[in-house]
């Protein structure tokens, strides 16, 4: 989906350029300083792979790091890139096997992963199936199905363990599998109401989704949209969730408490896309700062806390984009993470790990073609922090940026806003992405930086 994907690629357009630009007028300042050559040399954490099937003793440091996190945010600096994928298995591994996560929220659609989950438990389905209809084809290569394939495993030889499952933190990305919950659980807990209510979920709802996405998403239609006709659209689910909140006893009675939640947070999220999609009658093509681009972000951050007292789970691990689970990405505050939310309810109870790297190859999206293809990164800026990481000569490593010493030359030149690649889906000449500024210990508490990337591979059923 181009109009969320490009995200990153716009992000640069509003308020990156400039910057660096003038940044990278003056080599000399620029260079990375023997100081922090040398503090990242002494505190990196030299790890010997990404292969996620080999030990994970030199990941033992890390214990120290995660602390008494309950939320540790998985980044990737584009969705591309084979080592991204394999180190962020690796460290979740260690996350279940030695620090007891069994919850792991994936940038995907919050309804989808559902089915994908219940293959992962022992007996269930192929995981093959789910996994081709998820939707969300940045995930589809072999890295992520080993992963799944991972979590099967460790489901299967831990029976009487609580299991480790997999859960959607993005938006919805249709409703008919909502509506489908939702007369489900209304047949099962009153059957007037069932009646009542099956054709708006069925039909009014279903109807309001492709309304609202063909006049304000696509700009299909040559007719303004009808300011009624929006406003219907937007009150579609009001009568089923009063009746929900009015019942809750009777609903729960007739089901169970979790059984209830997710029917009502399913219909929540429903009502909650039909209004951001609305959003971009702003606008048909969103800023950075519209209400659409940052509603994205503070749902993705509701659907984690959400998932983590629904499931009564202490700990929750969140795989997605370094822009999503960043603590910030511009001193402008121009757009608000997923992570920023985060950090803002949690506090440091939310670790963000971003990820990065120097050069090789990644897998993305032209904007012309429906399959991805191999591009060769464009060679690092001057004064970018992934320049300052290939000083150490570590070709793999962990660093603590929060081990940072107040009024070091350290501290001063990496809590300047400097270049730092943000990729998304797409990558080519207006969306190279290395250039957007940020400082980087304001966003990301732990940086895992890779030498050299090469492409994810693309899974074929």
């Amino acid at each position: 989906m181009k109009l969320a994907c490009g995200l990153m690629g716009m992000l640069v357009a509003v308020i990156g350029i400039g910057l660096v630009a003038s940044a990278a007028d003056d080599d000399a300042s620029d260079a990375c300083p023997s100081e922090v050559t040398k503090w990242l040399s002494q505190c990196a954490i030299s790890l010997e792979t990404t292969d996620p099937t080999v030990s994970l003793e030199d990941l033992e440091p890390l214990r120290a790091i995660i602390g008494d996190a309950r939320i540790v945010g998985l980044g990737e600096q584009t969705h591309g890139t084979s080592q991204f994928s394999e180190m962020k298995h690796r460290i979740f591994r260690f996350l279940v096997e030695e620090m007891g996560f069994r919850l792991l929220a994936f940038e995907a659609d919050w309804f989808s992963v559902r089915e994908l989950n219940s293959c992962l438990r022992p007996g269930g389905q192929a995981i093959e199936s789910a996994f081709s209809s998820l939707g969300y084809r940045v995930w589809q290569t072999n890295e992520v199905m080993a992963l799944l394939h991972w979590i099967r495993g460790f489901n299967e030889a831990n029976p009487d363990d609580r299991p480790v499952q997999l859960v959607g933190a993005d938006i919805l990305m249709g409703v008919g599998g909502v509506a489908a919950l939702a007369v489900d659980f209304l047949r099962q807990v009153d059957r007037s109401a069932f009646a009542r209510f099956r054709s708006v979920l069925e039909s009014d709802l279903i109807d309001a989704w492709d309304y609202l996405r063909e006049v304000f998403y696509y700009g299909a239609s040559d007719a303004p949209p009808s300011p009624g006709r929006v406003e219907e659209c937007l009150g579609v689910l009001d009568p089923v969730m009063a009746w929900l909140e009015a019942n809750e006893d009777l609903c729960v009675a007739g089901s169970s408490r979790p059984e209830y939640g997710l029917c009502v947070r399913a219909l929540e999220l429903a009502s909650a896309e039909l209004a951001r999609i609305a959003l971009l009658g702003e606008g048909v093509i969103p800023e950075l700062d519209s209400r659409f681009t940052l509603e994205r972000d503070r749902i993705m951050a509701e659907n984690v806390a959400w998932w983590l007292a629904h499931l009564e789970e202490p700990k929750i691990a969140v795989w997605a984009h370094n822009g999503h689970i960043a603590r910030q990405l511009s001193s402008m505050e121009v757009f608000i993470p997923m992570g920023q939310h985060l950090g803002d309810v949690f506090g440091d109870e939310y670790l963000a790990i971003g990820f990065s790297f120097a050069e090789g190859t990644l897998t993305a999206w032209d904007g012309r073609s429906r399959d991805p293809r191999t591009f060769v990164a464009e060679a690092l800026i001057a004064g970018c922090y992934e320049a300052c990481f290939e000083t150490t000569g570590i070709p793999l490593f962990a660093a603590d940026l929060r081990d940072l010493d107040l009024g070091s030359a350290s501290h001063a030149w990496m809590t300047a806003e400097r270049g730092f690649r943000m990729i998304s889906s797409y990558y080519g000449p207006d969306d190279l992405g290395w250039e957007y500024p940020i400082v980087l210990p304001a966003s990301y508490d732990v940086i895992v930086h890779v030498q050299t990337s090469t492409p994810a591979l693309q899974w074929a059923p």
